[in-house]
């Protein structure tokens, strides 16, 4: 069957960017100009945002929340492409989506904000108040990374009998991209890990774990945006990511129940979702010096420049658009959590949100991280929480699938190029918060690995570095 690339969307139907619902209307025309005096509208808001002053509501259909910011008519992810009437690949956001409109005085800028995540999915949970489970999720969320489709279930072309079938390099192994061409390989690792009670249990990986961390502040990945006018468009705008180990004072109750003696062996709350959250203002969130770029000079009344940056961002009718450097540290730092969390290394880092403000007039930022990931960093990633060779068959299972699931290639290549890297992708929200500005020393610097090679798991039970891997099936064999 002839190779053909997938490039599309479909206009008048349901599209899905990470997870969300939004209705494709005008979204290859250049966007508006903003004259409402808050920020962006909710991409296809329920009856749209209220309007900021001068500012018209934006029309839509979706339950996300509109700001107070001007309408628009460009509501839905611009860079979605249509190939036919039944293909359509979600696209990725260029620098060259930029909004053509001069750049505001800085005076014109608004304070710089905080955002911290509330929500992060994987792919192994539906976008729902409960999480519920859903192994399939993976399929929706992302963007279409390296712009070909093989074997997306939707996506057709010219014979609905026969899938799109193109690569962008030569992969081992059987892949097949998500809902409209998108790429999110490590998405689909992370339902294979979670699928594994040793995983789930001896290490908390787990999206119920993670988000009922992200719910009570134990740990947080933190966005700062500032040279930002504050409204639908901004040609020019910076984004700074932090990885926070928390907010400095304790909601007072813990995900995981301490029946078990060790807070990691206890029973997560199913119900967690039903707590507290922590409340902007009487938690400050903890910035570890390791997420601060290096030589960065003191800012009053705020934290330094972070290591992870894109000091050229931009806002195109409401959503947020930032590109970080290679190498760039996205971390659940579990330092304080019964958890261990899990730091990722990420290359060609893509953020695309929709930036909003709720009913209270505090801003939320709601889309997709994307990128590439290195299968040797990955391993590594691993290595730092104890999953070693002590975890026997779920360990070989992860080594494999890094090793024949890379699907894009980093760097130039032809589509005979061995693949060298694998596609990640979150859906996630953050809202506004506050942070400690004074730095916590507690963490190596930027760029050194968290722990030594293979530390000993924090769950009791699960196996030691000494232990052994026999028998058929493998089992771990310990000494006494």
């Amino acid at each position: 069957m002839m190779k053909r690339r997938a490039l599309g969307k479909v206009l008048g139907r349901p599209l899905f960017w990470g997870g969300l619902a939004v209705v494709a209307c005008n979204v290859m025309g250049d966007p508006p100009s903003a004259t409402g005096q808050d920020g962006g509208a909710g991409i296809g808001g329920n009856n749209g945002g209220n309007a900021g002053s001068g500012g018209d509501a934006s029309a839509g259909d979706g339950n996300v929340a509109g700001s107070g910011g001007t309408g628009a008519t460009d509501t839905g992810p611009w860079w979605q492409k249509t190939i036919s009437e039944t293909c359509q690949s979600e696209g990725i956001p260029k620098v060259t989506d930029r909004p053509t409109i001069p750049k505001p005085d800085a005076d014109d800028s608004i304070p710089p904000f905080y955002v911290a995540q509330t929500r992060i999915r994987f792919g192994t949970t539906k976008d729902d108040v409960p999480m519920t489970a859903d192994n399939s999720e993976w399929r929706n969320i992302g963007f279409d990374f390296d712009e070909t489709c093989f074997g997306s279930a939707d996506c057709y072309v010219d014979d609905p009998a026969f899938p799109v079938n193109d690569l962008s390099c030569a992969s081992g192994g059987s892949i097949s991209d998500g809902r409209n061409c998108r790429d999110n390989q490590i998405g689909k690792l992370f339902w294979v890990a979670e699928s594994s009670t040793q995983v789930r249990d001896y290490f908390g990986m787990s999206e119920h774990d993670w988000n009922c961390e992200l719910h009570r502040g134990g740990f947080s990945i933190i966005y700062k945006i500032s040279n930002y006018n504050g409204k639908l468009n901004d040609p020019e705008v910076r984004v700074d990511l932090y990885n926070s180990i928390g907010t400095q004072n304790s909601q007072g109750w813990a995900c995981r129940s301490s029946d078990a003696g060790h807070p990691i062996a206890g029973t997560l709350d199913p119900e967690w979702y039903k707590k507290p959250a922590w409340v902007a203002g009487a938690g400050n969130f903890l910035i570890p010096e390791r997420s601060v770029e290096t030589g960065s000079p003191p800012i009053p009344g705020h934290l330094p420049h972070a290591a992870v940056n894109d000091v050229d961002a931009f806002v195109r009718n409401g959503i947020l658009v930032a590109f970080f450097e290679d190498r760039a540290e996205v971390a659940l730092l579990g330092t304080r959590t019964p958890v261990p969390g899990f730091r990722l290394i990420l290359d060609q880092g893509t953020l695309a949100a929709e930036l909003f403000k709720d009913g209270e007039q505090h801003w939320t930022l709601k889309g997709t991280l994307a990128g590439l990931v290195n299968r040797a960093l990955m391993t590594t990633s691993f290595r730092e929480i104890g999953f070693c060779e002590n975890i026997c068959g779920s360990y070989r299972n992860v080594i494999d699938y890094l090793d024949v699931n890379q699907d894009t290639i980093r760097g130039a290549g032809l589509p005979t190029t061995p693949c060298n890297a694998l596609t990640y992708a979150t859906a996630f929200v953050a809202k506004q918060a506050t942070v400690h500005t004074t730095l916590d020393t507690r963490l190596p610097e930027f760029g050194v690995a968290l722990n030594d090679p293979c530390p000993e798991p924090r769950h009791p039970a699960a196996p030691r570095q000494n232990c052994t891997c026999e028998g058929n099936p493998v089992r771990s064999v310990c000494p006494p």
